[in-house]
């Protein structure tokens, strides 16, 4: 289950004792791979991401923010467009509180300008009880940090839901909560959405997890958060 200090809303994550709001995959430049497959969309998406942020920031009055890895789209080089795009997402972050970052599988050479903005990076962090990872490979934990940990927190995964009614479906992306042994305890397991609106995720019903965290889960408790409100779905099997 949902740990108890934890909060969901927008698709991110907030822990009120740290005053610490987590979200991950941004995939800022999605749009740039939209187009090149001939899909062409409004230019309000850029706009749309950050102004969530912000508002995200401003209701839980967050002291600090934790892009959990995969803040732009493509796996390679970012292109000029998506690097000017960061940097004005960054600024504009940077007025409302602390920036933390914890890389992805898709931030190859997004460490520079991260450097220019002095916006602290890492492959993890540890906030109190709790480790925020990506979550495609295991954090490499020094023995103070492997002491402290009881509650993982990741990204990496974009799980959602898939309701069916006859014919119809409806797609909704989902947290997904779960216990793992790891570092010699039993720890919760929160896996985030992906916070861009544009990529719909994979269906935890049909599709595997991927990193190293979850692959190996046993149970899923799934919530949705939608018309801004949680709703809890129950408990689920792997890939039923």
């Amino acid at each position: 289950m949902k740990p108890k200090d934890y909060q969901f809303m927008d698709l991110g994550l907030f822990i009120p004792k740290h005053k610490s709001l987590v979200i991950g995959d941004i995939h800022v430049g999605i749009e740039e791979d939209f187009v090149e497959k001939g899909v062409f969309l409004p230019a309000t998406q850029f706009k749309s991401l950050t102004t969530r942020i912000v508002n995200l920031i401003k209701k839980t009055g967050a002291e600090v923010l934790v892009i959990n890895g995969d803040i732009k789209h493509t796996h390679g080089p970012p292109s000029n467009n998506t690097m000017n795009a960061v940097a004005k997402l960054i600024k504009e972050i940077q007025k409302h509180c602390r920036l933390v970052f914890t890389k992805g599988n898709h931030d190859s050479l997004i460490h520079r300008v991260l450097k220019h903005f002095k916006v602290e990076y890492f492959d993890h962090i540890v906030v109190g009880n709790n480790l925020i990872c990506h979550g495609h490979k295991k954090a490499l934990l020094r023995p103070a940090e492997k002491a402290k940990v009881k509650n993982i927190i990741i990204s990496h995964e974009h799980p959602a839901i898939t309701l069916r009614e006859g014919i119809r479906s409806e797609k909704f992306k989902c947290y997904v909560c779960s216990d793992v042994k790891q570092y010699g305890r039993q720890c919760s397991l929160t896996i985030l959405p992906s916070f861009d609106h544009l990529s719909t995720g994979m269906s935890i019903d049909s599709s595997r997890f991927r990193g190293f965290y979850a692959e190996n889960i046993v149970d899923m408790h799934v919530y949705i958060f939608e018309n801004n409100k949680v709703y809890y779905f129950g408990e689920f099997k792997p890939f039923d």
